[in-house]
């Protein structure tokens, strides 16, 4: 049975376990904008299928209608493949409905709201002339010899059973669904499973502080993946001093501040800020041994989420979604760069996307100088029409989160799977698990307060506060420290908050954009929504202080998370 384990505006993922009780999977539970969407894709493809399949070569013809196991024995030329194919859904129709069903189950393609049999024979067909428009989410996968590929969603199963501390993926479907405290209660327990008994052998790291980060990698990369089980003990050459976790502390600190420093170039500010940062895909032309270095970042950075540790460094949110192994979609672009998330939006809201005259390439500037590469084999050659839209939009979207940072992001996880197995952080969402690296937030509320901008109805212009915000602060400040970074990261994207405090908060244009309240009627929402990259949320003016706290609560529980462009 389907567990909720994210709940968003748009799109709902959800857990499953797979019907012999071995796998995780993903399932998506459509919402009505998407279903829409779909219906309408569908029928536009069905509208246009005979000039659909006359555009196709002999390749295409021959790879779908071996999908659909049509005989092609008889077929010479291309005209024979071109009517085999155009007769396919009069062949479809003569099959029972269980045997359809069975077609989107292999493809493992949905079908909960299909009720008429054309309708089946619909899906059947155009997800084998148009599968783009199904793959609403991607991930990476591991290969055996530990390098990624990228599968869409409905693709992905993981065996929890395998490999160190194996969990029934019962247990895990089950625990997803408990408070946060619980998950990290439940997944400290299997962190001490884990460890190496301190009588049966601890590590040493003995570092320079003059040479922290080259000592620390030479120390690394001697130990074994069973090694970094063990107890540490950490010692600053010269210094005096036990490490009774405070060492330990100072270490992961400053070893993480060297090696998301920008200079060092492993990494670079995201496109949106300069408060998260994302693996700089020109990593190898900075620093020759940056694959190493990946690797030993993993390492430390599992190694801090094994002993209890934090590090200071807050990423981009497709990162996170990576670690944990959770569907990328469109929208993670916006965490990257906002510029291109908002032309990717113009290119599918535009009627005719001929007129945009473009390729399957995409422009990529390296130290400067502006490189062309292609999306796919001989991209410069095939031009984008709306026929083809998505699947140029998906390969994008491939390009800018996995493709020119695959290697990196490889022995990035690599490195971090040694130390804690992959299947252990299903239970934690992307926004749990940044504060599990990176720890809560300090929050000052009244510094917050006193650096919001107020919008309409709640725009005070000398007049007192609205009732509406004055309760929300209220809220804000009665709640606990992980409610409080659970908010901001709502309303912000990440829990981190700048050094400057509020007042440097800043927006997807780089330059300082303050939190913003806007007022929306209560009868048209009743849950808050959130525009991460502009720091502002729409607050509905509720009734009273209860309703306000119900689904703010609520909302923060189901992590819905809208976005906006301006």
């Amino acid at each position: 049975m389907a567990r909720m384990l994210h709940k968003r505006a748009d799109e709902m993922w959800l857990r499953s376990v797979s019907a012999d009780n071995k796998y995780l999977l993903f399932q998506m539970s459509i919402s009505d904008h998407h279903e829409r969407r779909m219906f309408a894709a569908e029928t536009k493809c069905l509208c246009e299928f005979e000039e659909l399949v006359d555009g196709m070569d002999m390749l295409e013809l021959y790879q779908v209608l071996e999908n659909l196991n049509l005989d092609t024995s008889r077929c010479v030329e291309k005209e024979d493949l071109v009517e085999l194919l155009k007769d396919a859904p009069n062949q479809l129709e003569s099959e029972p409905l269980d045997s359809l069903k069975r077609r989107l189950d292999l493809v493992k393609v949905g079908y909960e709201e299909l009720e008429r049999k054309e309708e089946f024979v619909q899906r059947v067909m155009t997800f084998q002339t148009s599968p783009f428009l199904y793959d609403l989410g991607h991930l990476r996968s591991i290969r055996p010899d530990k390098s990624l590929t990228w599968i869409p969603a409905r693709n992905y199963a993981l065996d929890p059973s395998k490999g160190q501390c194996p969990v029934v993926p019962t247990v895990l479907a089950q625990m997803s669904n408990q408070p946060f405290q619980t998950k990290l209660t439940w997944f400290r327990d299997q962190m001490k499973t884990m460890r190496i008994k301190w009588e049966d052998g601890k590590v040493q790291i003995k570092v320079r502080r003059s040479h922290l980060l080259r000592d620390s990698f030479t120390n690394y990369s001697k130990l074994s993946a069973n090694d970094l089980h063990r107890y540490f003990r950490f010692e600053f050459i010269g210094e005096p001093g036990i490490d009774a976790g405070g060492v330990a502390r100072e270490w992961f600190q400053l070893v993480t501040d060297q090696v998301f420093n920008a200079d060092f170039g492993l990494f670079e500010y995201s496109g949106v800020d300069n408060v998260c940062y994302q693996i700089n895909p020109s990593s190898g032309i900075a620093n020759e041994l940056h694959l190493k270095y990946f690797h030993f970042l993993g390492r430390v950075m599992g190694k801090a989420l094994f002993d209890g540790h934090v590090i200071a460094a807050h990423m981009t949110q497709p990162i996170y979604k990576h670690l944990l192994g959770f569907p990328i979609t469109e929208k993670d672009v916006e965490f990257v760069d906002a510029q291109i998330f908002k032309s990717m939006a113009d290119i599918r809201a535009v009627e005719n996307v001929e007129q945009l005259y473009l390729d399957f390439t995409t422009a990529v500037t390296v130290f400067g100088e502006v490189h062309t590469v292609e999306l796919k084999e001989k991209g410069q050659e095939i031009d984008v029409t709306n026929r083809n839209r998505d699947e140029y939009l998906s390969l994008l979207v491939k390009h800018i989160l996995f493709d020119r940072l695959s290697p990196q992001l490889a022995q990035l996880l690599q490195g971090f799977y040694e130390v804690i197995p992959e299947h252990l952080l299903s239970v934690f969402n992307h926004l749990e698990l940044e504060l599990l690296l990176c720890g809560l937030p300090t929050i000052d509320v009244g510094d917050w307060k006193t650096n919001t901008c107020y919008r309409g109805a709640y725009e005070m212009k000398g007049r007192p506060m609205h009732k509406v915000v004055a309760w929300f602060w209220e809220f804000l400040a009665s709640l606990s420290e992980e409610q409080k970074a659970k908010f901001l990261q709502f309303a912000t994207g990440t829990s981190r908050v700048p050094v400057q405090g509020f007042s440097a908060l800043q927006g997807n244009d780089g330059n300082i954009k303050l939190f913003t309240i806007e007022p929306v009627d209560f009868k048209k929402a009743v849950f808050p929504k959130a525009h991460t990259c502009f720091n502002r949320i729409e607050l509905p003016i509720y009734p009273d202080k209860a309703t306000l706290a119900k689904y703010i609560l609520q909302a923060l529980q189901m992590e819905i998370v809208g976005f906006g462009a301006e």
